[in-house]
């Protein structure tokens, strides 16, 4: 019902309130981040992407609802693609602005192609990083399998080979009912599954969106982008704690009850739709 709505270009905070668009990721965004604070420069590009990412999402869902044909499938693909660039651009906000937080020097490379949660590029950052924040290197190492996959991935389809498209009808029952998917390596798929992936009840893939058929595995990129933004919120909100930012919502509830957009946020909290 929430990308049926969005599809018809309508926002809701609740069964009679609507917003435009903008306002609704807005909201969407603070609510998932509630430890992002308005007003920090190194932040702002780490918004920007975020709202971009959850209407990349959403427009990856719109693509696997309607008809799946070859258009539908490459528009799902060019949104997932630039999903992916985005959880990269997202790690990269994080980490620039860590850098400047501790005034990190980073050797005889203090440039920011070095300042990156990248195990291979942002090496020198991490150990840096582990002598200034101990409990922010572990919550980062926490998420080592994520930030592997992610950026594998990205690897694959900024510099290498990209994806390979394929249709199924996964139950023989509902033929009309295809789905689009990629292949995968099982290096990829036993990565997913150092991520937490289980079964999904009533369904012929797991969380992450994996299968198997003839023996060889495959993504369905909605179900791999959803979860993949789910574990985005968490490490991300988690990460601007650590950096010592407060639940800003909170802090806002304190000050003054009667605020507007506190108001707009309740309502999308208790009655909107919305991943």
């Amino acid at each position: 019902m929430d990308l049926f709505l969005k599809y018809q270009g309508k926002y809701y905070l609740s069964g009679r309130i609507t917003c435009n668009k903008g306002y609704w990721y807005w909201l969407s965004f603070r609510q998932k981040i509630p430890n992002f604070h308005v007003g920090d420069p190194l932040l702002n590009a780490f918004s920007v992407r975020f709202l971009y990412l959850l209407e990349s999402l959403d427009e990856i869902g719109f693509q696997y609802y309607l008809e799946l044909d070859r258009d539908t499938m490459n528009t799902m693909m060019y949104y997932f693609n630039y999903f992916i660039s985005l959880i990269t651009g997202i790690f990269d906000s994080l980490a620039i602005k860590t850098k400047d937080k501790y005034h990190l020097s980073i050797g005889k490379d203090n440039n920011y192609s070095s300042t990156s949660l990248n195990k291979k590029a942002g090496r020198d950052f991490l150990k840096v990083l582990r002598g200034k924040n101990q409990k922010l290197h572990k919550h980062i190492s926490d998420y080592a399998y994520f930030r592997k996959l992610i950026y594998e991935f990205r690897e694959l389809l900024i510099h290498r080979e990209m994806l390979e498209i394929n249709y199924f009808t996964p139950n023989e029952e509902e033929e009309k009912h295809k789905i689009g998917a990629f292949a995968a390596k099982k290096k990829t798929i036993d990565i997913i599954k150092q991520c937490g992936d289980k079964i999904r009840k009533y369904d012929d893939f797991t969380e992450w969106g994996v299968f198997s058929h003839n023996n060889k595995y495959f993504i369905t990129p909605f179900y791999f982008a959803k979860t993949s933004t789910k574990t985005l919120i968490a490490f991300s909100n988690k990460y601007l704690e650590m950096l010592d930012f407060n639940n800003c919502i909170d802090e806002l509830q304190k000050k003054n009850l009667n605020d507007h957009f506190l108001k707009d946020l309740k309502l999308f909290e208790n009655n909107s739709l919305g991943f």
